[in-house]
Parts: C-alpha cells; structure tokens; sequence
C-alpha cells in the first residue's frame, strides 16, 4: 500500500515523499458501498514525477495546511474525505 500511495503521489502532484504513513481507511457508506479511501500523511517531499494515466493535468494551489479551516469556511472545501483526512493529519503532526 505504501509503493502505491507514493507512486500516486508522484503521478498526481509531482512530488515524493521522504517519510510516509497510513493514518486511516474511510468508508463512505458502509453496508451500502464497498469503496475505500485509504489516507497517508506524507511529509518531508522533494520533486519526483511519474506520468500518469490521467487524461487532465491537475492544478496544484498551495495553500497553508494551517489556515485549512478557512476553506471548509467559506464553503470552497466540501469533500468530506479530504476534511476528514486533514483533520485526521492535523492530530497526527500535533500528537
């Protein structure tokens, strides 16, 4: 699971990481839905890309991981596994 993580990483954003851990498995909908989302914290990165097999080039906005709040705010962060992961990464850098 690690290999893959940091080789998504690589292809998604272009960047690898020197440390990596798995912080959680998120279900949507358990019972309903068989999908997982398995969440990393990834840290110490340096510039590595791989090609993907994404058809679109993602857009990367760097954006202080200490102001994240702000963006559930104002509405612009909804996605309940991304907040939940940097909620979850959040206590994890704190603890």
């Amino acid at each position: 699971m690690f290999a893959t993580a940091s080789k998504e990483l690589q292809e998604e954003i272009g960047f690898k990481a020197g440390k990596i851990e798995r912080l959680t498995t998120l279900t949507m909908s358990p019972g309903y839905l068989t999908q997982k989302t398995h969440v990393f914290l990834a840290q110490d990165l340096s510039e590595s890309r791989l090609e993907g097999d994404e058809i679109e080039e993602l857009e990367i906005i760097r954006y202080p991981f200490n102001k994240f709040e702000e963006l559930i705010e104002k509405d612009e962060l909804t996605e309940s596994r991304i907040i939940a992961a940097l909620f979850l990464a959040r206590k994890k850098l704190e603890g």
